[in-house]
């Protein structure tokens, strides 16, 4: 899984860009809208209606900005209405550059909607975001142009995260980034009140943003300790000027060049693609240095600074070969000479069977990966999780090959978007017959590992359903969390949690039959989860209420 802090400035990216194809499609309103549910609300700023405002709906799981978007714009009196909207989940989001939401919510909101149900008061409330600029120079005093500069924000309650043996630091969040223009100068607006910090230069993920040269990290105003690092306070519409960095002297970097070979023949690979990974204290993280082999095999990666890297090529799916571990140091010259060998892996082969006579089931299966996710623990500086994946053939077998050794763990990914698993699940996992526990095999270096059996339920049972508060109500920032759970049984629930919306509703799709247990908790309230147990079937729509005392006993 992806970090965090990784997702953050993509999310922001997919939102920008949502947007504008919003504004574009409102020069042409939508006639004739088909009969369906809505959704109304109003956006307000300082007491008044925000006129002009585009309002849109967009699933979860979008992944083509090419979508029809529902939307309104927010009229005088900064009423809008949305209509002709199929039943489902949704994010409301609420486009207004510059401003920001009074509210932790933001402005975007999770709802379900079921058929012909009129959602109001789906409401927002905006007010001024804050501005840091400043401008950003070299040793020289001249501008640095195009260079990322990123923000950062200091959590509301302080918090400490381990940046080495024995060393702390406190706890930032990435905020976003914006590029310097021609005169060095960044500009950040639209910010929530809060403590920010703003750096710029290469950070510990080896990140230097669109520059080609490398210069060090520095935190504002020219430190290079972010214990250091000046805190900037931003309020409702405040404006900070002159947070401006000098960012130094170039960090002289190195180029690595090497081959990528055929452990047993000796031939170079072609049109592998590497990634270089900077080993820091333990661990090793991301760089941005990234490769693909010519048609000899050959690589070159550009703009290394001084330390230990290692170099790994990405697998392709049904892939025999894995890559020997490759090490390198950089000190104060180029390398060249790196042979990266693809040798021979361990495999994992078998079938997939699926407990339905449905063709479409069976078409909708052939689109689906088998992975083997294997954990190396022998602390050897190789990466401690690495994985294949391999496809599924006509008739359910499969072959997961080029693994290394260390517990192997299998489930089923989708080749491009999530919708793709909607309707699977696994029940069991065997090999020659013995149940495996808990979906874990021990793999040694060129085991080849036969007679693996993945059984897996097919289903269109939709569960639909109310959490009820009593007794009490949420506050700000407390959330509903709701898991599903197939027969009791939690080994193979990889049934993703539907989220529960402010008012209580949620929506499942694309569920097995069966008998499902639901447990409810809420963020905040010490006290046993909410176990509820309801029987699904095809094709069918269950509606369920769970009923959550606010007022019960909380556990010690």
């Amino acid at each position: 899984m992806r970090s965090f802090t990784t997702r953050i400035p993509l999310a922001t990216a997919a939102i920008v860009f949502l947007f504008s194809v919003v504004h574009a499609q409102t020069q042409n309103p939508v006639k004739n809208v088909r009969p369906g549910s809505s959704v109304s609300g109003r956006v307000t700023l300082k007491g008044k209606g925000a006129l002009g405002v585009v309002v849109a709906l967009r699933k979860p799981d979008a992944n083509s900005p090419f979508d029809v978007i529902p939307r309104a714009i927010t009229d005088q009196d900064g009423n809008y209405r949305i209509t002709g909207v199929k039943a489902g989940e949704y994010m409301v989001m609420a486009s207004a550059p510059s401003f920001v939401s009074s509210s932790s919510d933001g402005l975007n909101r999770r709802i379900v909607i079921t058929e012909d149900e009129n959602v109001e008061n789906i409401n927002f409330t905006l007010v001024k975001g804050g501005v840091v600029t400043g401008k950003i120079t070299d040793a020289d005093t001249r501008p640095v142009i195009q260079t990322q500069v990123r923000l950062y924000r200091m959590p509301d309650q302080p918090a400490t995260v381990q940046t080495g043996p024995g060393q702390n630091a406190p706890m930032i969040y990435p905020a976003g980034s914006q590029t310097t223009d021609d005169r060095g100068v960044y500009r950040f607006f639209g910010l929530s009140a809060g403590k920010y910090t703003v750096a710029v230069g290469r950070d510990n993920q080896g990140f230097n943003g669109l520059s080609r040269s490398a210069y060090k990290e520095v935190f504002y105003p020219d430190v290079t300790d972010r214990l250091k690092a000046t805190i900037i306070e931003v309020s409702e519409g405040s404006e900070t000027k002159d947070i401006d960095i000098a960012i130094g002297r170039p960090i002289e970097t190195f180029n690595v060049s090497g081959r990528v070979v055929d452990g047993e023949r000796g031939e170079g690979l072609p049109n592998v693609r590497l990634s270089v990974q900077q080993i820091l204290t333990d661990r090793g993280t991301f760089f941005n240095a990234m490769s693909t082999t010519n048609s000899r095999g050959e690589f070159r990666a550009e703009n290394l600074v001084p330390g230990k890297y290692l170099v790994y090529p990405y697998q392709d799916p049904n892939s025999e070969l894995r890559p020997e571990k490759a090490t390198f140091e950089v000190i104060d010259a180029d390398v060249t000479g790196i042979t990266i060998r693809m040798v021979k892996g361990a495999s994992v082969s078998g079938t997939v069977v699926l407990d339905t006579d449905d063709r479409k089931a069976y078409a909708r299966l052939s689109k689906l990966n088998v992975q083997v996710f294997v954990q190396n623990l022998a602390g050897d500086g190789n990466p401690s999780g690495s994985s294949a994946r391999g496809t599924i053939a006509p008739d359910g077998s499969f072959r997961v090959g080029g693994l290394g050794p260390g517990s192997a763990f299998i489930q089923l990914l989708p080749t491009s978007g999530m919708d793709e698993m909607k309707g699977f699940g696994i029940s069991q996992i065997t090999r020659d017959g013995v149940p495996l526990a808990p979906r874990a095999l021990e793999i040694k270096d060129g085991d080849q590992i036969t007679g693996v059996k993945i059984s897996v339920v097919y289903g269109s049972a939709t569960l639909r359903g109310l959490v009820n508060i009593e007794n009490g109500t949420l506050s700000q920032g407390q959330h509903i969390f709701l898991r599903i759970v197939r027969g009791g049984d939690q080994q193979y629930a990889n049934i993703r949690p539907p989220s529960v919306d402010s008012r209580g509703r949620f929506i499942a799709e694309g569920l097995p039959p069966g008998s499902y247990e639901l447990w409810v908790n809420v963020t905040g309230v010490r006290r046993p989860t909410v176990k509820q147990t309801v029987v699904l079937q095809d094709g069918i729509t269950t509606d369920v209420t769970i009923n959550f005392d606010m007022s019960e006993k909380t556990t010690p």
